[in-house]
């Protein structure tokens, strides 16, 4: 199996380097010269095989190869062969390397390679590749990828200041990306007679309590852009008295206002979904915890405890009854509480106006392509276009373009931190790849953004190319 492990040059350079590894670290290239005379362009490296490990039947074949835009020459390779591999090249001198090498295991090993051939414009600012094959007789072998590092970076030249090339990505849109279902909860406490589950509009305080869900649904309902799809309601009774009973009155006071809200706002049976809980015990420890009664360590306890509901109200009411006065007079009320939840669809916004103002006003109404459909207006690097993938990413944090797009962005103000927050969820595209290297630079990680660069530009993103050819400029010494 072929791989290629890139090295990124601007020709006609002699670059010093420290040994970079390829071959999963086994081999190591340095000493790396491309340069022209005359008519002719010449590569000199110099291979260090000392650590690679082969068994007798295999080798493994290293092949540099020129490429650029159009344009592509494959270098002669060279093979270095275990033992019994190398015998039976000998004897049959079947290979398809120019130059072979049998390791000698455990020994200090270096190869000199050197090529030369006719000088083409196209190489002016070609890129030189090593590719490298694994065999096993004649089988390839596979291999995992690697990638040969940057030269260590030298003195760099005075005023020239690195310069990176941004790549934004800006992603297809699709009409087909499904419905937008969204919700809206609150609480209501809505209050009954002793006992009682009939709703009662004018008890205690449900006027207002039933105006809260009333005006929720009527604000979801009356937008043209929203069409209600479930109401959900949930029931919870307190602690006091029997579960058996609780589940009853919690139930059947559910019940009660579905009934009430399918009688007062004309809704079929079938939207409003009901549940219900018996006792709110979670409702109960987060009062008491946030409480200043005395003994609360202990009554938490006893609310975390594996004892049935009715014996942990009766240890409470037994063993804390000055507490349990407290609690009923003070926080029972507020665990006899119905949650309610409007889900909604929003309808699909192809318009650019429409668009427009949707984000401006309710930027949540929008799905992901629809983000991506608004930004495809702007030019890329845009403050318009910025803003656009900066909300999508606050509000999809998991979207990988979002986040690439306001990394590159905040890149480009300068925001490095805010940059690393973003790149951290941008995915491993070319476009993010080369983002990251621009981060690596500017954080004084430059071999790191050398090879960042040179991974992004195997994938054919120009930009990056122009990043590590900038890099390896500066890296020259004078």
């Amino acid at each position: 199996m072929w791989k290629r492990v890139i090295l990124l040059f601007f020709i006609l350079c002699t670059v010093d380097t420290a040994a970079q590894p390829v071959a999963g670290r086994n081999v190591s290239v340095s000493d790396i010269v491309v340069e022209k005379q005359s008519d002719t362009l010449s590569v000199r490296l110099m291979l260090n095989v000392s650590s690679l490990k082969l068994k007798g039947a295999q080798s493994l074949a290293l092949t540099p190869i020129l490429r650029s835009a159009g344009h592509s020459l494959e270098l002669p390779s060279v093979e270095i062969m275990g033992g019994k591999q190398y015998i039976y090249f000998l004897r049959n001198k079947k290979t398809g390397s120019t130059e072979v090498h049998r390791r000698n295991a455990n020994a200090l090993q270096f190869i000199p390679y050197t090529a030369s051939f006719p000088y083409e414009p196209w190489m002016e600012k070609a890129l030189l590749y090593l590719s490298e094959s694994r065999r096993r007789c004649c089988t390839a072998l596979a291999s995992h990828e690697t990638l040969l590092a940057a030269p260590a970076p030298a003195r760099e030249r005075p005023g020239k200041a690195f310069s990176p090339v941004y790549a934004y990505l800006k992603p297809e849109y699709s009409r087909n990306a499904g419905a937008k279902i969204r919700s809206v909860k609150g609480h209501a406490y809505i209050s009954f007679p002793v006992n009682r589950w009939e709703v009662l509009d004018n008890y205690g305080n449900n006027a207002s309590e039933l105006y809260k869900i009333y005006r929720t649904i009527e604000n979801t309902r009356s937008s043209e852009d929203y069409g209600i799809t479930a109401i959900r309601l949930t029931g919870f009774a307190s602690p006091e008295s029997s579960w058996a009973h609780n589940a009853k009155l919690a139930k059947n006071r559910t019940e009660a206002l579905k009934q009430y809200l399918c009688e007062h706002l004309s809704f079929s049976p079938e939207l409003i979904h009901t549940y219900h809980v018996a006792e709110d015990w979670a409702g109960l420890r987060e009062y008491v915890k946030n409480s200043s009664l005395s003994r609360k360590e202990e009554i938490l306890s006893l609310i975390d405890s594996d004892f049935l509901p009715d014996t942990k109200e009766f240890i409470l009411k037994r063993d804390y009854p000055v507490q349990y006065r407290i609690l009923v007079q003070e926080c029972f009320p507020l665990l006899r509480h119905t949650d309610y939840e409007i889900e909604y669809q929003v309808r699909t916004y192809h318009d650019k106006k429409h668009l427009e103002k949707v984000f401006s006003e309710r930027p949540s109404d929008l799905s992901l392509q629809e983000f991506y459909l608004l930004a495809s207006n702007y030019d890329d690097g845009s403050e318009r276009f910025v803003k656009v993938f900066e909300t999508a990413a606050m509000l999809y944090p998991d979207d990988a373009a979002s986040n690439l797009n306001a990394g590159v962005a905040a890149l480009v103000s300068g925001q490095y931190g805010r940059a690393a927050s973003y790149l951290s969820k941008a995915g491993n595209s070319p476009e993010a790849i080369n983002a990251r290297g621009i981060l690596a630079y500017h954080s004084g990680e430059k071999e790191k953004a050398y090879q960042l660069f040179s991974q992004s530009a195997a994938d054919g993103l120009e930009a990056a190319v122009q990043n590590a050819q900038s890099i390896i400029l500066k890296s020259i010494s004078k």
